[in-house]
């Protein structure tokens, strides 16, 4: 039994025939090989860098807007308004910034509009006639902001009687009134 002990350190010892060689070292010269761990923190940082620097040129060079809003502004016009007065107060309204579009509204068209609005209230309908109601004027803008300040010369014209800013929906919401202070 002990020279079956001594046997097998011996076999334990010396290679066998099946295993494979000793490692050589992989630099020829002996040293230990150097750390690259410095390499991947370097490449992520500058990656990182990179990607900042271009959504910051992409931000400042398309513009970073603001959702736009839709209002539109109706100027409510005196009854004993003159012809040349509603031209002043269209013009006006047509050289704001940034207004899309001004149409008039008669008194007519008003009425038809509320009827068509309030359908399902008969007694209100029988409340209002086409004579209760003004003609106008109608301004369509699209702004991230409404600057009431810019209607202050509108309402001092001749004519005007009260000017309405509202904020339109997205969908098929309601409309939102903008408060203007004075204006109103």
């Amino acid at each position: 039994m002990l020279v079956e002990l001594v046997a097998m350190s011996d076999s334990i010892d010396s290679p066998s025939v099946d295993s494979p060689p000793p490692a050589e070292p992989a630099d020829p010269t002996g040293e230990p090989p150097r750390r690259r761990g410095w390499f991947l923190p370097v490449v992520v940082v500058a990656s990182v860098l990179v990607g900042a620097l271009v959504a910051t040129a992409v931000i400042v060079f398309t513009g970073w807007n603001e959702p736009e809003h839709r209002y539109q502004v109706s100027v409510y016009l005196e009854r004993d308004i003159t012809a040349q007065q509603r031209e002043t107060v269209q013009s006006a309204l047509a050289g704001l910034d940034p207004v899309e579009a001004v149409r008039y509204e008669s008194g007519e068209q008003s009425f038809q509009n509320f009827k068509d609005q309030f359908k399902d209230a008969p007694d209100l309908l029988e409340t209002i006639t086409a004579d209760d109601l003004p003609g106008s004027l109608l301004a369509d803008f699209a702004a991230p902001e409404f600057d009431c300040a810019m209607l202050e010369p509108v309402k001092e014209l001749a004519g005007v009687d009260t000017v309405v800013v509202l904020q339109l929906p997205e969908g098929d919401g309601p409309r939102a009134r903008v408060s203007c202070g004075n204006l109103l």
